[in-house]
């Protein structure tokens, strides 16, 4: 059994370097490009994607001045 939890506030560190690791780790599947490991730019693509989920976690304070959320199973 799973469970669904909804975040509107930044969330705690251990949840938040999961998501992280997951996003490197995982970034051929859950990208719109599917860009291979054995291409050269993939481990900048990496970084590229995994920056970007940064910086949404990050907006998850409200520092941002918009409404972000992030739903997690």
């Amino acid at each position: 059994m799973f469970t669904i939890t909804r975040l509107e506030n930044t969330p705690p560190e251990s949840i938040d370097s999961q998501i992280m690791q997951m996003v490197v780790d995982y970034i051929t599947d859950i990208s719109m490009v599917a860009i291979a490991p054995s291409n050269p730019l993939y481990p900048l693509y990496q970084y590229g994607v995994g920056h970007e989920v940064h910086q949404y976690l990050q907006a998850m304070n409200g520092s941002r001045g918009f409404p972000v959320e992030l739903i997690i199973a």
